[in-house]
């Protein structure tokens, strides 16, 4: 009958293992979350790069949807005003402050000026300056506001005619505020640093109007500065028949250049500024900048993706790696083993003898690996004759079979007498028992099978050796384990935890007990089955991490 014994704990098993078990803190730092990072990345790489692709598709088709727009510019040097000293010839240069420079600048954004400019081209008939109709965006966002709003309806009524202070535009005004509140929008002028030159710029669609735009703009100010001028010395007492006839030349040039919107062809000395670029005809539009959209469609991907990782990578619970598990539960991680190489495309009974058909892929090479560290980490029991070692998960498709018979192959080929036994008694339909035809019976005891050359006893067996209502703890279900012990080493393929109490009734038979997870198994799932062994008192040496990431 087998015995309770003391065998190594999980922490005697990392003290063993050395390298397996990385020094608290190893993984602490900076480098361990880029580590982190790129893992997470290569893990979902291609949602990745499709999420990245298709930021990279609409940007470009935003860039392509939107019209182009053209920006030109003319450039205004502002000089010393001249006066002029009555009848005589000579003139006095005033000086020039900075202050001065912010003055005309308000000048030229002001209202005045721009609507001299709008209605002396005639830009009130623009399409662009027009009514647009609504883009699909402004009606989504209409009809969430109708539904969530009440559709307007609920508002309070407007006053009466009669109680209206103003009234009401007509639709010609309406039509012409609209239009010149658009042109404003598109008309912009600023001072180039701390120096005297003001520029002056104007967006259209079509570059012939932002160049004449622009140019009507600066004459419209050089008209204003020469205008006043023409006034003052028409109205003064030092009024000279000639001046009054230069200033009217030039007054009447400005004027027919922002009718025209162009620059004035005469010299304009009178004026307290000089136009020293010209806004010419734009040979490419200024916006939209496809390149730059889509570069940032592809930024924006790139960042959201990323985020989008970090936040998944952080509320993941899973395994997917036995330096995880060993970080987060503190259970030595005996093996990681990896899918096996087109595992999926075979019969069960195949994969259960992947190590002797695949001698030298990464799953054999695994599963090597977890007999060493099984060795390892119970030394004492080799020398004391054959082992019962028990598998366990907590819950079901976690390939908890698969490694069971893999690794008696392994230890079969080493040498060793290995018996499996299907420990679940309850669902034997999902177990090995229904993978192997019946071999022939035993001598002594029932029944075994012949599971490719590995003795299996049945769950079929346990149940006629023991009642269903009695414990697995009792000397029947001891003798046959005993039994089964002298014939050499045992592997215990135990039920899932979760699904049944037999497994911890059975794991108290074993003199070694392994946590069987899978990438996709939680943290909280191991730390659970983890619980549920030491609460019957028997140790864990370890835990095997099975289709692992690479």
């Amino acid at each position: 009958m087998i015995q309770d014994r003391d065998i190594p704990t999980d922490r005697t098993v990392r003290a063993r293992l050395g390298a397996d078990a990385p020094p608290s803190g190893a993984e602490d730092g900076p480098i361990a979350l880029i580590r982190a990072v790129i893992r997470a990345v290569r893990r979902r790489k291609l949602p990745l790069a499709i999420w990245v692709s298709a930021c990279v598709v609409v940007a470009f088709f935003y860039a392509r949807s939107q019209p182009p727009v053209y920006t030109t510019s003319s450039v205004i040097i502002l000089e010393p005003p001249r006066q002029s000293g009555g009848f005589s010839r000579d003139t006095t240069i005033t000086s020039l402050d900075l202050n001065r420079v912010d003055s005309e600048l308000q000048v030229i954004r002001s209202e005045r000026l721009q609507a001299q400019v709008f209605n002396s081209l005639g830009l009130i008939d623009l399409p662009e300056l027009g009514p647009q109709p609504p883009s699909g965006m402004s009606q989504l966002l209409s009809g969430i506001t109708r539904i969530f709003g009440g559709g307007g309806g609920s508002g309070a009524s407007p006053p009466a005619d009669d109680a209206q202070p103003f009234p009401a535009p007509s639709a010609v005004d309406q039509a012409w505020r609209e239009a010149f509140a658009k042109f404003q929008s598109r008309f912009s002028a600023r001072r180039i640093g701390q120096s005297y030159v003001i520029e002056i710029s104007y967006s259209s669609s079509d570059p012939e109007i932002s160049s004449r735009v622009a140019n009507s703009a600066a004459s419209a100010y050089l008209l204003q500065s020469v205008a006043f001028k023409a006034a003052a010395a028409s109205g003064g007492a030092e009024f000279v028949q000639g001046r009054v006839d230069a200033l009217s030349a030039q007054v009447e040039d400005a004027a027919d250049a922002v009718r025209r919107g162009v620059l004035p062809e005469g010299q304009m000395p009178d004026a307290d500024g000089r136009v020293i670029g010209a806004a010419l005809r734009p040979l490419s539009p200024s916006a939209p900048r496809p390149k730059l959209i889509i570069a940032m469609g592809g930024v924006l991907g790139l960042m959201s993706g990323l985020f989008v990782i970090a936040i998944a990578t952080a509320l993941d619970r899973s395994v997917r790696s036995g330096a995880r598990l060993t970080r987060e539960t503190g259970i030595a991680c005996l093996a990681s083993v990896p899918e096996g190489r087109r595992a999926h495309q075979l019969t069960a009974i195949q994969r259960d003898a992947l190590v002797t058909s695949q001698p030298r892929s990464p799953f054999a090479l695994a599963i090597r690996d977890l007999r060493t560290s099984i060795n390892l980490a119970s030394a004492p029991d080799l020398r004391k004759g054959n082992r019962v070692i028990a598998l366990v998960a907590w819950g079901p498709d976690v390939g908890c079979s698969m490694l069971c018979m893999n690794l008696a192959h392994l230890m079969q080929a080493n040498g060793r007498i290995v018996t499996v036994v299907d420990g679940d008694v309850e669902g034997s339909g999902r177990g090995l028992t229904a993978r192997y035809a019946l071999s022939g019976p035993s001598p002594e005891h029932g029944t075994l099978l012949d599971a490719n050359g590995i003795a299996l006893l049945p769950a079929t067996e346990l149940r006629v050796r023991v009642s269903t209502f009695a414990d697995l703890r009792d000397p029947a279900m001891a003798e046959l384990l005993d039994f089964a012990k002298a014939r050499g080493d045992v592997l215990l393929d135990l039920p899932p935890l979760s699904e049944s109490a037999d497994a911890k009734a059975l794991a108290r038979h074993a003199d070694t007990v392994i946590i069987v997870a899978a990438a996709h198994t939680s943290v909280d799932d191991i730390r659970e089955a983890e619980y549920h062994i030491r609460s019957v008192g028997v140790n864990i040496i370890g835990a095997i991490v099975n289709r692992a990431e690479t």
